[in-house]
């Protein structure tokens, strides 16, 4: 999967991300990534993981038949969802 961390300020847009035994994507240590317009499917754990002040923002993307939740947000997190389908 892809592991977004330590103040990266990148971008992840237009991918399939699917199938792995870690999350999908995790965000942490204050990075603010842009995830945007992926396909993000069939993880072995959380689709997207945001922890340890992670925020960024996560539009208009996919997220669906994770084996944890399809999303996980920790309580020091301030991330901007919107336009995401989440089944």
């Amino acid at each position: 999967g892809i592991w977004i961390k330590e103040q990266a300020r990148s971008s992840v847009e237009q991918n399939e991300i699917y199938g792995n035994a870690l999350p999908n994507l995790c965000i942490s240590g204050s990075a603010e990534p842009l995830i945007r317009m992926n396909k993000i499917y069939n993880g072995k754990q959380t689709g997207i993981c945001v922890r340890e002040n992670g925020s960024g923002m996560i539009d208009n993307n996919q997220i669906f038949d994770n084996a944890l939740p399809n999303l996980y947000l920790s309580h020091t997190c301030t991330t901007v969802i919107r336009n995401c389908r989440i089944f």
